[in-house]
């Protein structure tokens, strides 16, 4: 997952590189703030501290909402056809499955 990002990021990086329509900055504009929203998600459900509820709503609502109708949409516009939608929600389920695995958390 961190290795997945990285190159994300990268590659979003050159690409900003390089003269950008009003379409380009706005696609990279909106996978940068859908990355970011998860960024902060993944963190409270790292963070040990953090209220189990809270948790909870984040795993079981938040997070998978923003991954399939902001991040998505968003980084199939950034990059077309590397990757499928389907390919994508199979993430996000593994992605769900392992957080709700390691906090104990029934959605």
């Amino acid at each position: 997952m961190k290795y997945y990002r990285t190159y994300i990021i990268i590659l979003l990086t050159l690409l900003s590189a390089c003269q950008q329509s009003d379409d380009e900055t706005k696609v990279n504009l909106e996978f940068n703030e859908a990355d970011k929203k998860i960024t902060e998600y993944l963190d409270i459900l790292n963070d040990p501290n953090s209220n189990i509820d809270v948790k909870s709503k984040i795993l079981c609502k938040n997070l998978p909402q923003i991954y399939e109708y902001e991040y998505i949409p968003a980084l199939m516009k950034s990059v077309p056809n590397t990757y499928s939608t389907n390919q994508l929600l199979l993430e996000q389920n593994n992605m769900v499955n392992y957080y709700r695995e390691k906090l104990m958390i029934a959605c």
